[in-house]
């Protein structure tokens, strides 16, 4: 299929932006009137988080509900910012059709690829030089910082070793993990709260390097070992606790 033929799906928006519309106008609803970006990007990030837990649950029926609650949202800011004339969601939907063409040169080009990995490798540098920049603190910076701190300390480490951070080996990061801990040990007993938090800083930030180098994220195997707690609590915790 064509780039140009994919363009036409925007208009699959229509209904949604027309619904919107008619809960903005004066006539409309008073909660959806209220509603600004600060505020509509809020229930993006909420959104976005039950979809993710729909998933998770393997429920394609919650999937799709919560999907449908996500995308609401989503068109919802992109009519704030077509209020102030600065973009529609046709923009928006077209901007990533586009962007999605250009960094697919072995779909939509003539690129050879051999494997996922080059795919990946080739994204990155036409990512850049869309960008302009080959800085790699530019790099980083990108990375949004209300990520939750795992996450964005994964992609920080990911995009770092691309730039060609010299991170250490396997072996060479279990051996600065014990140094860690024992620094941790030590500053128990220094009382010294100000440089406990900085090196207990360290210690995580190590711990998802070394799970990046497993092939883990940090932030989903924390979620695995909460829930996993949350189980055993409720198996054991009286009820009405």
């Amino acid at each position: 299929m064509e780039a140009a033929e994919l363009a036409s799906s925007a208009h699959g928006c229509e209904a949604l932006t027309d619904l919107i519309k008619v809960l903005r106008d004066k006539n409309g609803c008073p909660w959806d009137r209220k509603q600004d970006p600060d505020t509509i990007k809020r229930y993006v990030l909420e959104e976005a988080y039950e979809v993710a837990e729909a998933v998770d649950n393997g429920s394609p029926a919650m999937v799709c509900e919560e999907l449908g609650d996500l995308i609401f949202q989503v068109v919802f800011l992109s009519c704030l910012y077509e209020e102030k004339g600065a973009f529609s969601i046709e923009d928006v939907i077209r901007g990533i059709i586009e962007k999605m063409v250009r960094r697919h040169p072995h779909v939509f080009g003539d690129k050879k690829v051999r494997d996922a990995d080059e795919v990946k490798a080739n994204w990155h540098k036409i990512k850049l030089a869309e960008k302009g920049s080959a800085d790699p603190g530019s790099l980083l910076d990108s990375i949004p910082h209300n990520l939750p701190a795992l996450m964005r300390a994964h992609r920080i480490t990911e995009r770092a070793g691309r730039a060609g951070f010299n991170f250490p080996d396997l072996s060479g990061i279990f051996i600065e993990i014990d140094g860690a801990i024992s620094q941790l040990k030590d500053l128990a007993q220094k009382h010294d709260p100000q440089e406990t938090s900085r090196e207990f800083g360290n210690f995580l930030f190590k711990i998802v390097v070394l799970g990046r180098m497993l092939g883990m994220h940090a932030e989903e195997a924390l979620d695995q070992a909460l829930q996993r707690f949350i189980d055993q609590f409720q198996a054991i915790a009286p009820h009405g606790t």
